[in-house]
């Protein structure tokens, strides 16, 4: 009685006060360790799902290169008919060999999210094309020849800068010669191969002459070839 402070009459009314208090503490310290475990799990799932769009952003970037080849390149087997269009079913079927979850949807987002706009379906999305770049010979994909600006702009590296200012710009192993439509752009070209230098291309007076300069869906002007009279060394780097 001396050390509990308890007496015959207030006994039960102290183990009661006692009892409540301990359950208070006890369900407080779940409450606490509920939102801590809490505060685990979703610090954990936001890391696995960061980790699994990333993946999944990679994987997608390497499929959008097999496919590349597969509609621009590819000739054993070949995919694409004349105009450059495959079937969505071929293309989905061997890029599943990569990756076996490989779906339309999948196809759609790359499509999307190409950020140079490489390629276009058809209106009923069964078919699917490469807008430019072809090395596949003898593919016609359909392009617009609207009226050009004075000028547009062709970005390359400077160890290839004599040789175009002696013979012009040369598709070399593609159908057309790409040509940029503004300084910007043609500079990060140019840097994919190296140190960059751009050129400036007089376009208005190329197609005054008879020459054919193309728009493509994805809005790259091409042309057959570009002789070097029409190329000056644009001075801004």
């Amino acid at each position: 009685k001396a050390r509990t402070g308890l007496t015959e009459g207030n006994r039960p009314a102290a183990i009661i006060s006692r009892a409540a208090d301990l359950k208070d503490r006890i369900e407080n310290q779940i409450i606490v360790n509920c939102i801590n475990y809490h505060l685990i799990f979703t610090h954990f799932r936001v890391i696995i799902i960061l980790y699994s769009l990333g993946g999944n952003a990679m994987q997608l970037n390497k499929l959008s290169k097999k496919m590349s080849y597969l509609l621009r390149h590819s000739t054993e087997p070949r995919y694409v008919d004349e105009y450059g269009w495959a079937d969505v079913v071929d293309i989905i079927k061997e890029l599943r060999k990569r990756a076996p979850e490989f779906n339309l949807s999948a196809l759609e987002q790359i499509v999307a999210e190409d950020e140079k706009g490489r390629y276009s379906f058809d209106d009923s999305h069964t078919r699917i094309r490469a807008n430019q770049g072809h090395s596949i010979p003898n593919i016609q994909v359909e392009m617009s020849q609207p009226k050009p600006p004075e000028l547009l702009y062709h970005g390359t590296a400077t160890r290839f800068l004599d040789s175009i200012m002696s013979e012009g710009l040369k598709p070399m192993s593609r159908q057309f010669v790409h040509i940029s439509p503004d300084y910007e752009t043609a500079v990060k070209v140019g840097s994919r191969h190296g140190k960059p230098v751009v050129l400036k291309f007089r376009a208005k007076d190329f197609v005054a002459d008879g020459n054919e300069l193309y728009l493509s869906a994805n809005g790259v002007w091409q042309a057959k070839s570009v002789p070097a009279e029409y190329l000056s060394i644009c001075e801004r780097i």
